[in-house]
C-alpha cells in the first residue's frame, strides 16, 4: 500500500462491468436485458484518429481547399467561381499590358491602334447580359409570360450567334495580316 492512504486496484480486482444486470428503469424492457448497446457497454470500438491536415494545407493561399471531390468542384457555383477567378486575371492582364502600352516608341503607332482595336471587341463580348431565367409562370399558367420567355432565349441566341461569327470574322482577319506580314 502506498503511505498516502490510497490504495492501487489492479485491473483484475476490479469488479467486471460487463457482468452487471442491466439496471430496469423507465424504458428498460426487453431491449435493455438483450444490449440496446450493441452487446456489453467495454466492446466500444476504439476512437478513430483525427485526419490530420497535409503540410501546407491550412492557409496555401490555393484557389480552392484541398479534399474537394470532383462532383463538388463540377458544381455550378464551383464552376462559376473557378470562371470569375479567371476573368479575373485576365482582367489584370489586360490591365498590365495597357500600361506598359502606355509609352509607345516612334514608328510602332500602328501597332498599338492594332492591340486597340483587338480589345474593344472583347469589351463588347463581356458587355452582354445574361438572360435572367427565372419561372415567372408554373405549367404554362401565364401564357404572355411563356411567349416573353420564349422570345428572350431566342434573342440571346441570336446574339451569342453574332458573337461567335464576330470572334471568327475577327480570327480571320488576324490570320489574314499575319500572312501578309510573313510574306
Amino acid at each position: 500500500m502506498a503511505a498516502s492512504g490510497h490504495r492501487t486496484v489492479s485491473l483484475a480486482e476490479e469488479p467486471a462491468r460487463d457482468a452487471m444486470p442491466a439496471q430496469r428503469g423507465r424504458g428498460g424492457g426487453r431491449k435493455a436485458r438483450k444490449g440496446r448497446h450493441g452487446g456489453a457497454f467495454g466492446n466500444a470500438a476504439p476512437p478513430r484518429p483525427e485526419p490530420k491536415p497535409a503540410d501546407g494545407a491550412a492557409g496555401d493561399g490555393g484557389s480552392q481547399p484541398q479534399g474537394l471531390s470532383a462532383n463538388v468542384q463540377g458544381m455550378r457555383f464551383m464552376q462559376s467561381a473557378r470562371e470569375e477567378e479567371q476573368r479575373k486575371k485576365q482582367e489584370q492582364d489586360q490591365l498590365r499590358h495597357l500600361e506598359d502600352m502606355q509609352w509607345i516608341v516612334p514608328g510602332f503607332e500602328e501597332e498599338v491602334k492594332e492591340a486597340e482595336q483587338s480589345q474593344e471587341p472583347e469589351k463588347k463580348k463581356a458587355a452582354q447580359p445574361a438572360v435572367l431565367l427565372h419561372r415567372r409562370s408554373y405549367k404554362g399558367f401565364n401564357p404572355v409570360v411563356e411567349q416573353c420567355m420564349k422570345e428572350q432565349l431566342k434573342q440571346q441566341a441570336a446574339a451569342a450567334r453574332a458573337a461567335e461569327e464576330l470572334e471568327e470574322a475577327e480570327a480571320l482577319q488576324g490570320m489574314k495580316r499575319r500572312r501578309k506580314g510573313q510574306q
